[in-house]
């Protein structure tokens, strides 16, 4: 069936979707906003929307028929977040996913810094809709506060935030994969190595000596995943098993900055 342009006229929004309403019909917005009625609920008087200017890979969703008659109806999926990101309709807003997600449009397509300059977001994570239904498939414990990772996947520090290089951690493991500067290795006056201070570093308190660099930052490398495997336990209840099978597979290999 062939699409013709209708902008809805004043009336009785039951005769008008009854009469005159089909698939392939065309709607406009006060805001101009194009779309293309895909299906109708008569029951429930809901039409699907496809916009003709919104990206694909967001589901459709209904409109109430009275308010796409009107032509108050509004696209969900123009990118109204920092200019990028799109809301779509999502079952819940205004929750602490939602404000998550917004941040991570922020300081990767808004205002990155050196940290972000380089990074990437996947399309479907820049519609909050698709990043709200993965985000509460990836829960284990709902609601719990958890935070975004994009580097446990990556095997390897990553640029691109996707479904695919994502997962759901604790705040506290999350901290422990974080990738630092290299340790630095002090050769101190007794011609011994040892560790040089590090305030954020969770083998600060150690003072072990030993006789090469590589000696030294095996030891830290091994401390660290020590104290991971630690974390995995303590946390087990709230990681999902291919989280916590890819977590006891992590190696570290840091290298080391000679002082």
């Amino acid at each position: 069936m062939g699409s013709y342009d209708y902008r809805v006229p004043k009336g009785n929004y039951r005769d008008v979707l009854n009469v005159d309403m089909r698939i392939g019909s065309k709607v406009v917005n006060t805001n101009g906003d194009e779309a293309v009625v895909i299906d109708i609920d008569y029951d429930k008087k809901h039409l699907y929307l496809e916009f003709l200017s919104h990206r694909n890979y967001c589901h459709l969703e209904p409109s109430v028929a009275s308010s796409v008659l009107e032509g108050s109806f509004k696209d969900w999926y123009s990118p109204t977040v920092y200019g990028s990101g799109i809301c779509g309709y999502p079952p819940e807003k205004d929750g602490q996913i939602y404000y998550n997600w917004k941040s991570l449009i922020h300081r990767v397509c808004y205002r990155p810094d050196e940290r972000y300059k380089e990074c990437t977001i996947s399309p479907e994570f820049m519609c909050f809709q698709e990043y709200y239904h993965w985000y509460r498939s990836e829960e284990t414990v709902r609601d719990y506060p958890y935070q975004l990772d994009k580097d446990l996947f990556a095997f390897g520090v990553s640029k691109h935030y996707s479904r695919d290089t994502c997962c759901l951690l604790p705040k506290e493991i999350n901290a422990a994969l974080a990738v630092r500067k290299e340790p630095k290795i002090i050769y101190n006056v007794f011609n011994k190595y040892h560790l040089g201070r590090n305030k954020t570093d969770v083998i600060e308190d150690r003072e072990d000596y030993f006789d090469t660099p590589e000696e030294c930052i095996h030891f830290y490398n091994s401390f660290k995943k020590q104290k991971l495997m630690h974390l995995v336990e303590k946390y087990r209840d709230v990681l999902k098993p291919y989280v916590i099978a890819r977590l006891k597979d992590f190696k570290f290999e840091h290298d080391y900055r000679l002082k």
